[in-house]
Protein backbone atom coordinates (compact mmCIF):
# COMPACT_ATOMS: atom_id res chain seq x y z
CA UNK A 1 0.00 0.00 0.00
CA UNK A 2 1.21 3.35 -0.95
CA UNK A 3 0.12 6.22 1.69
CA UNK A 4 -0.09 9.75 0.28
CA UNK A 5 2.72 10.79 2.85
CA UNK A 6 5.50 12.21 0.13
CA UNK A 7 1.73 14.20 -1.82
CA UNK A 8 1.12 16.09 1.64
CA UNK A 9 4.67 16.51 2.79
CA UNK A 10 5.47 18.05 -0.71
CA UNK A 11 2.45 20.28 -0.23
CA UNK A 12 3.79 21.92 2.89
CA UNK A 13 6.94 22.36 1.27
CA UNK A 14 8.54 19.92 4.24
CA UNK A 15 11.80 18.17 3.79
CA UNK A 16 11.44 14.47 4.54
CA UNK A 17 14.10 15.42 7.33
CA UNK A 18 11.46 18.09 8.66
CA UNK A 19 9.13 15.51 8.63
CA UNK A 20 11.47 12.61 10.17
CA UNK A 21 11.95 15.50 12.74
CA UNK A 22 8.76 16.58 13.63
CA UNK A 23 7.94 12.87 14.40
CA UNK A 24 10.85 11.67 15.72
CA UNK A 25 10.79 8.92 13.17
CA UNK A 26 14.42 8.30 11.24
CA UNK A 27 14.90 10.40 7.37
CA UNK A 28 15.50 6.31 6.23
CA UNK A 29 11.82 5.35 7.58
CA UNK A 30 10.07 8.18 6.02
CA UNK A 31 11.56 7.22 3.00
CA UNK A 32 10.48 3.75 3.46
CA UNK A 33 7.16 4.89 3.79
CA UNK A 34 6.73 7.14 0.96
CA UNK A 35 8.05 4.52 -0.81
CA UNK A 36 5.72 1.90 0.27
CA UNK A 37 8.44 -0.36 1.37
CA UNK A 38 6.78 -0.25 4.87
CA UNK A 39 3.60 -0.12 6.42
CA UNK A 40 3.41 2.33 9.63
CA UNK A 41 1.78 1.12 12.60
CA UNK A 42 -1.61 3.34 13.62
CA UNK A 43 0.01 5.30 16.16
CA UNK A 44 3.07 6.29 13.52
CA UNK A 45 0.25 7.27 10.73
CA UNK A 46 -1.27 8.80 13.71
CA UNK A 47 1.65 10.91 14.19
CA UNK A 48 2.46 12.02 10.73
CA UNK A 49 -0.85 13.18 10.26
CA UNK A 50 -0.12 15.61 13.02
CA UNK A 51 2.74 16.41 11.71
CA UNK A 52 1.16 16.64 8.41
CA UNK A 53 -1.68 18.93 9.35
CA UNK A 54 -4.35 16.29 7.95
CA UNK A 55 -6.65 13.57 8.86
CA UNK A 56 -5.34 9.95 8.75
CA UNK A 57 -7.70 8.93 6.00
CA UNK A 58 -5.86 11.68 3.79
CA UNK A 59 -2.73 9.68 4.45
CA UNK A 60 -4.60 6.35 3.21
CA UNK A 61 -6.72 8.19 0.59
CA UNK A 62 -10.30 7.50 1.84
CA UNK A 63 -13.26 9.26 1.14
CA UNK A 64 -14.45 10.37 3.88
CA UNK A 65 -18.71 10.47 3.59
CA UNK A 66 -20.76 12.39 6.21
CA UNK A 67 -24.58 10.60 6.08
CA UNK A 68 -27.34 13.36 6.06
Amino acid sequence: MVLKIKERREALGMSQTQLADATSLSKATVSLFESGDRTPRVQTLEALARALKCRVADLLGEEVTEDV
